[in-house]
């Protein structure tokens, strides 16, 4: 992830998914489109080796599997084998607290390509999501 933060850098930003969206098709990047995100993204590593996350569609994911978008509390490990962008956070109106994290799946999976990650699962965060974030400092 280091790597790709060092080539945000010396190119001069990122831009945003309003100005370049996703296609899911191969092809050539619009190197023309730089644009600074005034919320920069977040790129985590945990433990996706939970079948329940691979098959994620919807709610807040908690280490479990769902029933209609209902997790149940399931077990991982804290190994960093698998990495996303969190993008964002909220609370639900129960009270749990989450991470909006953009997977690089394409938007087939999971929620159009999001997933909403327990948030605030101490000491290293839910499967180790807050084992080692990453983001550039200019």
């Amino acid at each position: 992830m280091d790597k790709a933060f060092d080539w945000v850098i010396q190119n001069g930003g990122i831009t945003t998914e309003a100005v370049y969206p996703y296609t899911g098709k191969v092809g050539t990047c619009q190197r023309a489109k730089p644009v600074a995100v005034r919320q920069q993204p977040v790129a985590a590593s945990f433990d996706y080796s939970d079948p329940c996350f691979q098959h994620y569609i919807r709610g807040v994911y908690n280490a479990g599997c769902s029933r209609s978008g209902v997790y149940t509390k399931g077990a991982c490990g804290t190994t960093q084998n698998h990495a996303l962008a969190l993008v964002g956070y909220g609370t639900k109106p129960d009270g749990t607290k989450y991470w909006i994290g953009k997977n690089s799946w394409t938007d087939q999976w999971g929620d159009k390509g999001f997933v909403y990650f327990l948030r605030d699962s101490p000491p290293l965060g839910l499967c180790g999501i807050a084992k080692y974030p990453l983001y550039p400092i200019i």
